[in-house]
């Protein structure tokens, strides 16, 4: 903000967003050759993951430079401008976030302003626009509502009674032979496999839909389909062990394994999602803190996400081998909760900002 207006400063060029995508590709293709997974979205996903705090990395890094020089230098860089007061239509300012428009092309931003500064550009803003500048109140949302785990907790609930219901639900026309041929073209594969190659084929089958339902945005509905298709294929499987559908369900959730896959699927989903709308929210000096940024935050989701997905595999590979007693494997995760509790809750506030 200046005297005259707001100086628009171009903060990164575009080699810097080739190069973030660049170096993210390589470790995305030999991923992929080792994973194999045929879904492309997997690989758009992995490549997003490295490519996205990479160029965080570089804003970063161009952020101080720019921080560093006169207001001379800044003005005279390629895609500076100065946009003038004359020329702004509107402004509002809503906490620490500035929403401002211009009758300019392209003149819009939305900014992160640190603390200190809000009540100088307050007054500026008002002194100089007038009745076009709005002081907005902050949105009134129960802290409990705004965070990752209500949105994690919201997701789970909402899946499994998808789940339940295409379950129970009767088959639309053509359904029930169509999941019977996945149901038994699943069963003889996993059924003939060696034990450590069936680990191999959950976990790689449970990390693809994990990665594509925390593709920001647009995960949620692959998340909500693939709780479609479980229910479906739970039917079948109930059909052919003449058994009802909704006892099926709930032997299932009786089982470690599906709690574990099921809450994978929900962190990997509110994960993407609390990324789409929390990637902007800091200003450059919390961008200092690495472990602030949103994308650094996503990968240590999907970290966590691989490691809950991975032992849900063992458990599921293991519970066959040993029948009812496959019960008794709530005892050692319980254990391991409670001894890890406070690690875990300094998880969650890490990936909640707090």
């Amino acid at each position: 903000m200046t005297l005259d207006g707001f100086l628009r400063v171009r903060i990164r060029s575009d080699f810097f967003v080739v190069l973030a995508g660049l170096l993210a590709a390589p470790i995305a293709l030999l991923l992929g050759l080792s994973i194999q997974a045929v879904s492309y979205w997997f690989y758009f996903m992995v490549w997003f993951l490295l490519a996205a705090p990479i160029y965080d990395e570089f804003k970063w890094r161009r952020l101080n430079v720019l921080e560093s020089l006169s207001f001379d230098e800044l003005a005279s860089r390629s895609g500076s401008a100065i946009i003038p007061w004359s020329s702004l239509r509107k402004a509002s300012l809503r906490g620490r976030s500035l929403s401002i428009s211009s009758n300019r092309p392209s003149a819009r931003a939305s900014i992160s302003l640190e603390e200190n500064d809000v009540p100088v550009i307050e007054r500026a803003l008002a002194s100089k626009l007038g009745d076009r500048f709005r002081r907005l109140a902050p949105r009134r949302v129960p802290e409990v509502m705004s965070g990752l785990p209500f949105l994690v907790l919201s997701l789970f609930v909402a899946c499994q009674l998808v789940l339940f219901l295409a379950a129970v639900l009767p088959f639309f026309p053509g359904e029930e032979q169509h999941y019977t041929i996945i149901v038994n073209s699943l069963r003889q594969t996993v059924s003939s496999a060696p034990l450590a190659q069936e680990f191999r084929l959950i976990l790689l089958n449970n990390v693809q839909v994990a990665v594509g339902s925390g593709v920001p945005g647009l995960g949620t509905l692959t998340y909500f389909v693939s709780d479609y298709n479980t229910g479906r294929a739970i039917q079948v499987i109930a059909i052919q062990a003449s058994f009802p559908p909704s006892l099926e369900v709930l032997n299932l959730f009786l089982y470690p394994h599906t709690w574990l896959e099921e809450l994978s699927y929900s962190i990997a989903t509110g994960a993407g999602l609390f990324y789409l709308f929390n990637w902007n929210v800091f200003s450059i000096e919390e961008r200092s803190n690495r472990i602030k940024r949103s994308s650094i935050r996503l990968a240590l989701s999907f970290v966590g996400v691989a490691a809950l997905l991975a032992l849900a595999a063992l458990f599921e590979v293991v519970e066959p081998q040993l029948g009812a007693a496959a019960l008794l494997l709530w005892v050692p995760l319980g254990i391991g909760v409670f001894l890890l509790r406070k690690r875990l809750s300094r998880i969650v506030n890490i990936l909640t900002y707090r």
